[in-house]
């Protein structure tokens, strides 16, 4: 795959990039905004409901709570979406 994103509560951009793979994207996240992109190969989303990460103050380290990662909450905008088999 040519980008793997995990554990992340968003928000987040992914902008402007080339994913020329059979997979282009396995995402483990949510909150994430993808605009701009060319994805050739499938874009893959898993949910883990199990594992639970911290997420912290603003402009800290300190911990604020812990969380799952519940999956959704992704916005696609202006993508160029393909099928790498039809090249």
């Amino acid at each position: 795959s040519d980008l793997f994103i995990e554990v992340n509560h968003g928000p987040f951009c992914v902008d402007g990039n080339y994913f020329l793979s059979p997979v282009s994207l396995i995402t483990q996240s949510r909150g994430g905004t993808y605009v701009g992109n060319v994805f050739l190969g499938g874009v893959k989303a898993l949910a883990d409901h199990s594992r639970v990460t911290p997420f912290f103050h603003p402009h800290s380290t300190r911990i604020a709570g812990w969380s799952n990662v519940p999956m959704g909450n992704d916005r696609f905008v202006g993508n160029v979406l393909g099928d790498i088999a039809g090249l």
